[in-house]
This record gives C-alpha cells, structure tokens and sequence, in this order.
C-alpha cells in the first residue's frame, strides 16, 4: 500500500500545491490513510488536478477510493512544463538538512537542485524553488524518511528517492540536474559523513 501510494504523490509533484503535497507525505509517513485519502481526494478536487488512469490504478492498488464522486469530475490530467537546472548556491538550509539526512542508516547522497516552471508558475501553485533530493538505500522506506525531512526547509523542497528505483520525470530530472551536497564515502557509516 505505501508503495503505491509513495509513487502517486511522486507523481503529483509539481502539480499538486506543495503545502498540500507535503501535508498529504506526512500522514503517509504518520500512516494516517484515512486522513491522507480524505485529504487527497480534496485536494485534486479544490485544484482541478486530473489523474492519469494510471493514477487511479494507484489509488485502488492503495485501497483508496479511486471511483469517489469527489473526484469524478476532475479535468483531464495535465503536467505543467518543469525543468530543473543545478543548485549550486550554498544557503542556510543546506546544513540543517544534511544533519538530518546524515541521521538514517540508509542515507546514500543529498542533491541540490532548481525547479524552474514555465509561464507564470504563481498562478499555477509551483513557483520557483530549490528542490533537495535524497537517495536512500535500495529497500529503505522512503515514505518515513520523506515526512522526517520534509519539515523546516522554508520554501525549499525535499523529494526522496531509494536507490535503483524508476523514478518520475519530476524526480528523475531534480535528481539528474542536482549539484552534490552530500555524499555518505561509507554507506555502512551512519553516523559519520
């Protein structure tokens, strides 16, 4: 069921507001389901956010309401045009982060990157920000890491990845233009770095 879902809000990246999308990671990671179906369901519907069929076969392979009335009459699935360029400027939330990456066991590498959207992207919810991505071990639970980071980065974002995983073009792309902010030189040191 986290897998599932972990994947649909992968997906919804960049499309969702990301105060919504970070609201929806941390009931995952609180395992809080009802709260996180509720909660989405709303969310796609207050923004007009259409799903994929693929998205839908998430919802039902999670145990959600793929078929809610809520969401029956969402627009076609649309991706806003993102793209991603490296980050190399140092800020205040580089440290902060990385202390708390450097704290799981499973931490590989913390990337930096700028998500860049097209037109006017205030309109579209997706301004402009640095996006971190974190790269775990190949079987680490990516969900619970994703909700202990998230938290205290200012408009910064943070997306979570594990290693060897097909990933989403938004991950995909935030992880390829990403400048290295952290690389873990012993993956069997947790607690160095």
């Amino acid at each position: 069921m986290p897998t599932a879902l972990v994947t649909l809000l992968r997906n919804l990246a960049g499309r969702l507001p990301d105060d919504d999308l970070a609201a929806l990671r941390n009931s995952l990671a609180a395992r809080e389901l009802e709260d996180l179906e509720r909660s989405l369901l709303f969310d796609l519907a207050d923004n007009a956010i259409g799903l994929t069929s693929d998205e839908r076969a998430l919802l039902t392979a999670a145990g959600l309401h793929a078929d809610s009335p809520i969401i029956a009459d969402l627009p076609p699935a649309t991706v806003p045009e993102i793209t991603f360029r490296p980050e190399s400027t140092q800020d205040s939330t580089d440290q902060p982060l990385v202390a708390a990456a450097k704290t799981l066991a499973a931490l590989r590498e913390v990337r930096k990157s700028r998500r860049v959207v097209a037109g006017n992207p205030d309109e579209a919810g997706t301004p402009d920000k640095t996006v971190y991505v974190v790269k775990l071990a190949e079987d680490a639970d990516v969900a619970t890491a994703q909700g202990a980071l998230q938290w205290g980065l200012g408009p910064a974002l943070v997306e979570v990845i594990a290693d060897g995983e097909n990933l989403p073009p938004y991950q995909r792309d935030a992880w390829e233009a990403g400048t290295v902010v952290f690389a873990r030189a012993d993956p069997n040191d947790a607690a160095g770095g």
